[in-house]
């Protein structure tokens, strides 16, 4: 599975491999940009070397070797912790600690207990794990990331804004014609939705700017005539008064 994945606060790029009859997710994460234009994303498996790499609009975003990077992918991991590390002796794994400068108030009821408030832990360091190593018994898979035979494609979508467009699949094991296509398809129609967007754009403002400049003109209009209504009550009152004198 790959592709841009916006669910609720979720914001990534989707990338699942499959092994062994199940889904291996990568362990990070993928950023991108989210609007409304269009995007090409571009996922590459590379042979023997089982790499991977993923590109947006033909610029690497993420790139790495698949046995480390996805979950569960080999059953023998690449690289294990080190069994010779030991954790520093002043190593600080407490986040808080009650702060020294805080005193009980001198009003406090003895009746009640009272503790001193909490603070960050300047001497904090974080949990403490051993660090890496090669794994001295991993052996690489040659199955691993291996796809042959690709004969579907399908889509999972939960669209909940309408508007979305799915164009130009490809599935090739020649990347120089991913490249291709890239320059073909792709960069041309990219460069015309940006020429059409600042239309857009110039459109909207153009229009925002006349119906404000309307707006005042119709606020001036009213103000006018209300002013020109209230001379004339102002007169009929003067009027009124005269008669009556």
């Amino acid at each position: 599975m790959f592709g841009p994945d916006v669910c609720g606060t979720t914001r990534r790029v989707h990338l699942i491999l499959e092994r062994d009859g199940e889904g291996r997710m990568i362990k990070n994460q993928i950023d991108f940009t989210n609007d409304e234009l269009t995007h090409m994303y571009t996922l590459v498996i590379s042979q023997p070397a089982q790499t991977y790499r993923v590109l947006i609009d033909g610029a690497e975003v993420a790139s790495g070797t698949i046995s480390d990077d996805f979950e569960n992918m080999s059953a023998i991991p690449a690289q294990i912790a080190d069994p010779e590390a030991v954790k520093p002796a002043d190593w600080v794994e407490l986040a808080q600690i009650p702060d020294p400068s805080d005193s009980k108030p001198e009003d406090w009821d003895e009746n009640e207990d009272w503790a001193p408030r909490m603070m960050d832990n300047p001497k904090y360091k974080g949990e403490w794990s051993a660090p890496l190593i090669a794994n001295p018994e991993y052996k690489p898979d040659p199955s691993l990331a291996v796809y042959e035979n690709i004969k579907f494609i399908g889509f999972d979508l939960w669209q909940v804004k309408a508007g979305t467009i799915f164009d130009n699949i490809l599935v090739t094991d020649d990347f120089a014609e991913a490249q291709r296509a890239l320059e073909t398809l792709f960069t041309p129609f990219k460069e015309s939705e940006a020429v059409a967007e600042r239309a857009f754009v110039q459109a909207n403002t153009a229009n925002s700017a006349a119906s404000d400049a309307s707006e005042e003109v119709n606020n001036e209009e009213e103000a006018t005539e209300t002013n020109s209504n209230d001379q004339e009550d102002q007169l009929e009152s003067a009027n009124e008064e005269h008669t009556e004198l």
